[in-house]
């Protein structure tokens, strides 16, 4: 099952706790896995170094890229520890895998923004710019028509 916690090309719709949840229940009853793709929302873009992180549900796989190189094109497949273990050499592979200068960035990345400085700051300026989002609603609109 892949899914994004929360949905980027559909209008920034995030999952809810018990759809995940209820994803991970179901994958977990049928032994399937559960793939979390990250690829927008993953490297402190929501305040956690992935968004899955706000649900407590974690994930079998994570796709992640995008942030992960800060403009470098890289992208990388995270697995736990038994789903890893399946993967042994000649299993798994890729002909641009593994590149040393995309390893370098990526790991330069990681350590920049995994800090709970950076991570807090993104999660102030999320709640200022949501405090500053509602005052424009509230002073712009101000009637809702529909047709039903």
């Amino acid at each position: 099952m892949i899914v994004e916690p929360i949905q980027g090309e559909g209008g920034v719709v995030p999952a809810s706790n018990a759809f995940l949840q209820g994803l991970r229940e179901l994958c977990n009853r049928h032994n399937a896995l559960l793939i979390f793709d990250e690829v927008q929302t993953g490297v402190g873009r929501t305040g956690e170094l992935y968004a899955y992180m706000h649900y407590g549900v974690t994930p079998d796989l994570l796709t992640t890229a995008k942030a992960l190189g800060g403009g470098f094109p890289v992208g990388a497949l995270l697995a736990t520890e038994e789903c890893a273990r399946v993967m042994t050499v000649g299993t798994h592979g890729t002909t641009y895998g593994g590149n040393p200068l995309a390893s370098a960035v990526a790991g330069k990345v990681l350590e920049l923004i995994n800090t709970p400085e950076m991570l807090n700051g993104v999660k102030q300026r999320h709640d200022w710019l949501l405090s500053v989002l509602i005052l424009l609603i509230t002073a712009m609109v101000c009637s809702v028509k529909f047709a039903a």
